[in-house]
């Protein structure tokens, strides 16, 4: 019976399908988040918005940089006026204030906004994925903190990042899994002709 080798890409994504040389040999899908994300326009187009406010924010603290140098000054001229001194340093004190907190607040929405827009496209992604390995045969699992698993896919749920923390999985890191769940290589960046070799060595093949 035909060995079946899983290869797990984490927070790689594009569509490679690949083989170890021959017809009979396992097929591996390999996702590239990256690849995704630069080549879908829905997310360009939500990403230069989102730039957009970026920069509109980055203008209005600066504006504000603007108030507080001016207090500044004005808060040295007025030094021998104990009660205008005071008032402007209520003002100065108030103004580094509001514009670190909304530096903060910003910050906490645009990535907010970010993170919820990669998400979207991630999930079109693996329902797509899903169909697409159906369709040619592939075996397709997911290593993610417990969400629904598309139709069809085997899922692994790491909700403690027990798996994460045991490989020493990083962003980018590529794991060739035996089916005895070793773990016949890893590398930290997806290199497809070394996938390539080490699944015809694991898998007893001629070298690609």
């Amino acid at each position: 019976m035909r060995s079946l080798f899983l290869a797990v890409f984490l927070c790689a994504a594009s569509l490679v399908p690949m083989t170890a040389g021959d017809a009979d040999a396992p097929k591996i899908a390999v996702l590239r988040l990256q690849d995704l994300l630069s080549t879908c326009k829905a997310y360009r187009d939500q990403k230069e918005k989102i730039k957009k406010l970026d920069a509109e924010a980055q203008a209005t603290a600066k504006g504000m940089d603007d108030q507080i140098t001016r207090l500044e000054s004005s808060l040295q001229l007025a030094r021998g006026n104990r009660d205008k001194f005071a008032d402007l340093q209520e003002q100065y004190e108030t103004a580094k204030l509001r514009k670190t907190m909304f530096e903060k607040r910003t910050a906490g929405e645009l990535d907010r906004q970010h993170g919820t827009l990669i998400k979207a496209v991630f999930t079109g992604m693996r329902q797509n994925l899903a169909v697409y390995c159906k369709e040619k045969g592939i075996m397709l699992v997911l290593l993610a903190p417990g969400e629904d698993a598309p139709s069809g896919a085997a899922w692994l749920t790491d909700t403690q990042g027990l798996a994460a923390s045991r490989c020493d999985a990083r962003p980018g890191t590529v794991y060739l899994i035996r089916p005895d769940q070793h773990v016949a290589a890893r590398w930290r960046r997806f290199d497809a002709v070394a996938v390539r070799a080490a699944l015809a060595r694991a898998s007893q093949q001629p070298p690609p």
